[in-house]
This record gives structure tokens, sequence and C-alpha cells, in this order.
């Protein structure tokens, strides 16, 4: 619910930093009465996923990574499914909506109410196509402010 939570506020949030975070009223509705604990979330609707981040080829220390913060991500995964993701505090979120079927919710690093264990996976940082270009797109920034 705290992830939930958070991705629906950023969806609720008239900044411009969260223009492309867009529900349905439907989906709006949905997530407050789970928030509410008045529904439980739906598998099929619904699927939250988390990760921990690594850096494979050590150019990001663990407290780097700890520090990356991201606005959430859209990203669509077919007809009619997409999904959002989101990076703070070292770990790597995905909100699945419309999830795809036969996705187990015994897999590692789905969160699920009342569970008991979580086996939290690893994912590269840069493994995420999203990440390398902000990080490239940061580098060129930087690179033209560079005064000599």
């Amino acid at each position: 619910m705290y992830v939930l939570s958070i991705f629906w506020r950023a969806s609720q949030s008239k900044h411009k930093a969260f223009a492309n975070v867009e529900l349905t009223d439907e989906i709006n509705r949905y997530f407050q009465n789970c928030i509410k604990d008045l529904i439980g979330l739906d598998p099929n609707a619904v699927m939250i996923k988390v990760a921990k981040l690594k850096c494979s080829r050590n150019y990001y220390t663990e407290e780097h990574l700890r520090g990356i913060i991201t606005n959430p991500v859209l990203r669509k995964l077919g007809e009619n499914r997409f999904s959002y993701f989101m990076i703070f505090s070292g770990y790597y979120f995905e909100i699945m909506l419309y999830t795809t079927p036969g996705l187990k919710v015994s897999e590692a690093g789905v969160l699920k109410k009342n569970k008991r264990i979580l086996k939290v996976p690893y994912i590269d940082i840069l493994s995420i196509p999203e990440m390398v270009k902000a990080f490239l797109k940061t580098r060129e920034l930087q690179k033209s402010q560079q005064v000599f």
C-alpha cells in the first residue's frame, strides 16, 4: 500500500513533473478504495514488483543507488497493458496495470498484502533503458556546462 499510495498521489498531483501519470477515473477510484482498505488489490488489475538496484559495472555504489529518485515512468507493455516504474531508496518498483495473464503472485519480487516471505531480486540499473538514457542526458548536460 505504501508504494501504491506514492504512485496514486503522483497521479493526483497537478505538478508538471507528474504530468505523464494519468489514471482513468475507474482506476483512480479503485486505488482510493484499496488505499482506504475498503477492497483488496486484484492481481488481475494491478501488481507491484520490487527489485534491489545494483550496478554490475561498479559505476554506481550502493550509496549512489540509494540516492536516485525518479518520477513514475510510463512503459507500454502491449495492447491495453502498461506499467509505471519508480526508483527510490535503492529499489526499483514497477506498478503493472492490467497485468499479464500467467504472472504469478508468488514470483520473486511481487508484493502482496500479508505475504510472509518476499524474495527480492536484483536489477542492474544499467539494464533499465530509461535510466541509461537519463544518465547519458545528464552527462551531456554536465559536459555542456563545463567552463574551460
